[in-house]
């Protein structure tokens, strides 16, 4: 169901390649998922789901079209809220555990091989 509604954007499906069926499969939770990755896109499933309503709210509220709204400071509104929580979501925590000091001999190396100055 998931990959049905991840679909909907792409017409009829008759002219969609395979690469772009692949991709599209990929944005919803799939069981190859790490249980965190799977968390995300449910959870950016819900915030599109919850843009979609209260896109859908104001609309129906104003009685517009989407037409003559869409250019408005209330979308901007509406889609910049929407846009700060995915990226929220979207977030990668890291602990200060994680990785250690870096050793400089190792970072003058990368850069030697690179062609960059040291320093």
């Amino acid at each position: 169901m998931w990959q049905f509604a991840q679909r909907k954007g792409l017409g009829s499906g008759t002219s969609v390649s395979n690469m772009e069926q692949q991709l599209v499969n990929a944005m919803g939770p799939n069981f190859k998922d790490q249980k965190d990755a799977y968390t995300k896109k449910l959870q950016f499933m819900r915030e599109k789901a919850n843009f979609e309503r209260k896109l859908g709210q104001e609309l129906y509220r104003t009685g517009k079209q989407y037409e003559d709204y869409e250019n408005s400071d209330e979308i901007e509104r509406l889609f910049t809220d929407y846009r700060n929580r995915l990226e929220r979501i979207g977030e990668v925590k890291v602990s200060p555990k994680v990785g250690g000091p870096v050793n400089p001999a190792a970072g003058a190396n990368l850069r030697k091989q690179i062609g960059l100055p040291n320093g």
